[in-house]
């Protein structure tokens, strides 16, 4: 075989040449072609979310239309029957009964701060009864959905958690940067949470009882 390919090599050696361009333009448009996809699933972003499903819809800058988004992490550390849901950065009025009914669940708002957001200036998320009654409750500015240990909370430069408990409503104070003495750090690219319970300052004792006990509450940029 060797042989007889050398042979026509020999005498015809510009079919030959031909040959090898026509495999060496086969390859080269392979190789284009999937730096084009590759390409156009990096440019993928997440453009928006259910309310109350950890969930998005992609588009693509390529142009292609859209691209498939990988798979949600799942929230495994939060309790049966919890209220998972997320607050848009920026977003000035969020009402917890828009993702269900908060009673003597869990609920925890997931806030994902964007790779643009920058300064140091300070801002106050706040959160109170709204359409539902005056009950106290216990909530935690934290690393970890649905996780009300000091150990993963947010800390300031102090080292004390953000933690509120035995009050009816709450407010956490937060900048872009290290953490100040009355403000958490946050980290653009970072995903952070703040868990509530419908319990006094123990975490067991509920004050709800039984009733949609719905929050209102705002993320400033």
């Amino acid at each position: 075989m060797k042989e007889a390919f050398a042979k026509w090599k020999a005498e015809h050696p510009t079919a030959y040449k031909r040959t090898l361009l026509v495999l060496g333009g086969f390859v080269l448009a392979l190789l284009i072609v999937g730096g084009i996809k590759v390409a156009r699933a990096a440019d993928a972003t997440c453009v928006g979310q259910v309310p109350g499903v950890m969930n998005c819809t992609v588009s693509s800058s390529g142009g292609g239309g859209p691209v498939t988004p990988p798979v949600p992490p799942v929230v495994t550390s939060c309790p049966s029957g919890a209220l998972v849901t997320r607050n848009q950065w920026g977003n000035l009025e969020y009402v917890t009964s828009e993702a269900g009914s908060f009673t003597d669940n869990v609920l925890a708002v997931r806030l994902d701060i964007p790779l643009t957001a920058t300064g140091t200036k300070l801002r106050t998320s706040s959160w109170a009864e709204f359409q539902g009654p005056r009950v106290v409750r216990y909530a935690v500015f934290s690393n970890k959905p649905c996780d009300f240990t000091p150990a993963n909370a947010l800390k300031n430069s102090m080292g004390s958690a953000f933690t509120s408990k035995d009050t009816v409503g709450f407010s956490f104070i937060y900048r872009i940067g290290p953490p100040g003495a009355t403000s958490a750090g946050l980290t653009p690219g970072q995903t952070y949470w703040i868990n509530v319970k419908n319990t006094y300052g123990d975490g067991v004792s509920p004050t709800c009882g039984g009733a949609d006990c719905s929050m209102r509450g705002n993320i400033p940029d």
